[in-house]
């Protein structure tokens, strides 16, 4: 079965025990009009490496399948696309010390009590 589409894909990387897996971003409109995301496991031919977050358009590409348990696992092989680029990251601010003004008081006036 082969898979047209012409939009852009974000392509998940997560690097196991056995090597790199990956996994394509999915997403749909209910009817209430929101949006759902998913995911679905995806594999490149041997050779290809692809970073984490990598937009891609598909040029050529299938639905397989492996067979774990006597249950079918089903996956898109990518056989050849289109890199667009990486997603930009985005840098985490450090979160300010919700202590910090705890930290400014002195002992000494603490310890004072007022009777």
């Amino acid at each position: 079965m082969n898979i047209v589409y012409d939009k852009e894909i974000i392509i998940f990387r997560k690097d196991g025990q056995y090597g790199a897996m990956y996994s394509l971003g999915l997403s749909k409109k209910t009817q209430d009009d929101k949006t759902e995301y998913g995911y679905m496991p995806c594999k490149f031919r041997k050779g290809v490496d692809v970073a984490d977050k990598t937009k891609i358009k598909i040029k050529n590409a299938w639905l397989s399948f492996n067979l774990k348990d006597k249950k079918t696992v089903p996956y898109i092989f990518i056989n050849s696309f289109e890199e667009l680029g990486e997603l930009p990251k985005v840098e985490e601010k450090p979160k300010e010390d919700p202590y910090k003004d705890f930290q400014e008081e002195h002992i000494e006036e603490i310890m004072e009590l007022p009777f």
